[in-house]
């Protein structure tokens, strides 16, 4: 099955193909997407994430066509 993933900030997931979307088997779940993300697993912890624009649970189930939003925290000063 195929999800749409966008990120923002300096971040990118193994395996998104040039119009973002990426193959995932039939029990993917949001802990499996951010084991493919390409950070620091420090910063991977504090990674907001969404799934169709709602707040997900890293135990989360996606399902084929789902969106997939991570946000890199940002500090300021």
């Amino acid at each position: 099955m195929k999800i749409k993933i966008i990120c923002s900030g300096a971040i990118g997931v193994e395996g998104v193909d040039e119009d973002g979307y990426l193959e995932v088997g039939k029990l993917a779940t949001v802990a499996s997407i951010l084991r493919r993300v390409k950070a620091d697993w420090k910063l991977k912890i504090f990674i907001p994430i969404l799934v169709n624009g709602e707040k997900a649970g890293k135990l989360q189930r996606l399902k084929d066509g789902d969106q997939v939003t991570l946000f890199v925290p940002m500090a300021g000063g």
